[in-house]
This record gives structure tokens, sequence and C-alpha cells, in this order.
């Protein structure tokens, strides 16, 4: 919802995004700095592998084996394998001098010093050339996402391998769907990629030191459309703890492959499982509250899409949601935003959280100095 407003020759917009009945879990990734605290009396030496192209910045390596010793031709203290997106730590380790190394099979091994004090150490990236001719290039779905997914909360996880029948095992791409490939020097070579079900074939030549290759899975990930809890075959919002309700999605294949489901909920007053259908029951937590269901959808080639429910056991419908400008998208603070009556003011970075009484329709309106009343 947006309105717009000619003050002073300079046009304003103020921009609303309002979630009912919903909240935004977001989830980041740890920054690591050489600046870290202090570990103790030594610590820990972490980073990242790609391969060395001749191009610049190369791919992530996973599966690469890094290890530490005491020295040119010491004896090994510890090593550990890349993950899929090329990332490695090794354990802590005394105050000292070492010898790091990175190895992979069909690679040249690359070895340097390296000082480890009482602070993290961070290096890299760390880059390893090819010792033979390499196919690289990219593996990903018809709509360009890779094929690689990892979610514990879902118990589902699965990857992209590529291989050749002429030539050594299989390696995997990594999280943006790339890989690079060891091969025999040959004429032309036949690549094989495959993820669950879906698998692509192309033939690539003639080879040379590093060859491309892009490989498609002619696949596109499902869709979903509403996600939404009901009660006697109507739609719930706002349940009574306790009570039974059923959560209900409805997603489609574009490719018309047969979908499963895998379902998650927040909390549950009987213990809750998940069973592979577009429809599960759901018997809502004790007390108050929101609580959420969410559903993972796949279809057995790679394509996965996701869909939540929430409902409230509290007796009132609660909004919660942003006001900030359009153009710039700044924050506006000060703002008087009323539902059906009831009012809040945003905080300084444009923010509200307000709850109403139950209706069939509501009626949103915000207001502040310098911009045009906005009624929805």
């Amino acid at each position: 919802m947006s309105i717009e407003q000619l003050t002073s020759s300079r046009r304003w917009r103020l921009g609303l995004a309002v979630i009912v009945l919903f909240t935004v879990v977001a989830a980041l990734w740890p920054v690591i700095s050489p600046s870290a605290q202090p570990l103790g009396g030594g610590a820990e030496v972490r980073g990242t592998v790609q391969a060395d192209l001749g191009t610049g910045s190369g791919p992530a390596l996973p599966d690469a084996s890094v290890f530490l010793s005491s020295g040119p031709g010491g004896p090994e203290l510890a090593r550990v394998s890349t993950n899929l997106g090329g990332f490695f730590m090794l354990p802590e380790q005394p105050a000292g001098s070492y010898e790091l190394c990175v190895e992979a099979s069909g690679f040249l091994t690359n070895c340097s010093p390296v000082e480890i004090g009482s602070e993290l150490v961070v290096v890299g990236p760390l880059a390893i050339a090819p010792a033979g001719p390499v196919i690289a290039g990219t593996a990903r779905l018809a709509d360009g996402s890779p094929c690689v997914f990892d979610d514990p909360s879902f118990g589902v996880a699965f990857e992209t391998t590529v291989h050749s029948a002429a030539t050594g095992p299989a390696v995997r791409a990594n999280l943006a769907g790339e890989f690079v490939l060891p091969v025999s020097p040959a004429g032309s070579v036949e690549v094989i990629a495959q993820c669950q079900a879906a698998q692509a074939n192309l033939s690539v030549g003639p080879v040379g030191p590093v060859t491309a290759a892009e490989i498609i899975f002619e696949n596109q990930p499902p869709e979903v459309g509403l996600v939404y809890a009901s009660q006697g075959g109507v739609g719930a919002r706002i349940a009574a703890p306790r009570s039974a309700v059923d959560v209900v999605v409805e997603a489609v294949d574009p490719d018309s492959q047969p979908l499963s489901y895998t379902w998650v909920v927040t909390g549950s007053a009987e213990g809750f499982t998940s069973e592979d259908a577009p429809i599960v029951p759901w018997t809502l937590p004790d007390g108050t509250g929101l609580h959420t269901a969410y559903v993972l959808v796949t279809d057995g080639h790679g394509g996965v899409a996701f869909g939540r429910a929430d409902v409230s056991t509290d007796d009132q419908v609660l909004f919660a949601g942003l006001v900030r400008e359009a153009g710039s998208g700044g924050p506006v603070a000060g703002a008087a935003v009323s539902v059906n009556g009831v009012s809040a003011t945003t905080d300084a970075d444009g923010s509200f959280y307000l709850s109403a009484d139950p209706a069939e329709r509501y009626v949103i309106s915000i207001e502040q100095r310098g911009y045009q009343l906005l009624s929805e």
C-alpha cells in the first residue's frame, strides 16, 4: 500500500509492509574476523579452498583435504575436509609455526607457512591448481538455481554429483552448483550430473586444460500457493489452545512430478508427527501465543518450495509491520497506525505492533505529519 504527495516540488511516498499473524525468522552466518577474541594458548584455523583455473577467483572446492603439520616433512597434526561451500575449520592448535597444506584428487598439493597465536586464524581463499585436464562448469535446475538442499529441521538433504564413466570418481558440485571434474585427455567426454532422481548428460569436447560445461536439469521447482489452518473446513487464523486444526498446503508442480511433503510445527499439545500429505492434523499448544506450521514441498528431482501457516491462540488478531518511505526506503518514525480503531505508533525503525478484535474486514490507516493520510 502506498500514497503519494507533492510537497515543495519534492515527491514523498509512504510505503507500508504489514504482516498479519506472521513472524520472520532470519538465519545469519557469523562474520569471521582475524580480530576475534583470544582463544587461550592456541587458536583454530579457518578458511576456504577454491580451484585455480587461471581466470582469477575460482569456484569453491568441496571435499578438498586440508591438513596442518609441524613443518615441511613434519608429522601431520590435524586434517579436515572442506564442505560444499569450500569451507574448513581445523581444531585449535598451540601457538607456533606450522605448515598448512591443501590437496584434492586430480589437483596439485599447495602448502604454505602459517603462524598460530592466541587469536582465531583466518586464511584463504587457498587455491589449488588442477594436475591435468578438467571440465569446469555448472549443473543447475532449469530456473538457474543449484540442485542442493540441507535443512536438519526438516531432515531433508540432497546434493549434485558429476562424473564421467571414462574417468575417475564423481565430484560434488558446490553450493552455487559449480563443479570441477578432473578427466583424462580425450577427444570428447560424456559428463553425467545427478541430483536425486534428476539426471542430465552432456557430451563435452574437445577436452583442453580447462573445458567449460553447462549442465541443465530439465526440472522446475514446485510452486506453493496457499498454506492455511482450518477447523470444520473453514479457515482459522485464531483457535483455542489445545484445539485440533488441519493444516493445508496447495502446491503444484510445473513438470507434473509427484510431490512430497514434510511438516514441522513450533509446538503441539499432544506431539506432532509429520505426514507425507498436503493436509495434516495439528493439536495446538497450551496457552496463548502465535504458533506456526512449516511445510517443505519437494518433487524428488531437486526442486523445493516452502510454505507456512500461522495460528493464534489469543482471542485477538496480531498485526506487526514496518512503515517506510518508498523510494528512499527509510523508516518513518512516529507515524500513527490504526487497525479498526486500535492505534499504535511506529518506533524509530518504523516498526509497529498491535492487536485487534477478530473481524471480517480490517481497515488500516497511517497518518504522519508531512504525508497524506493512507487508509485501506
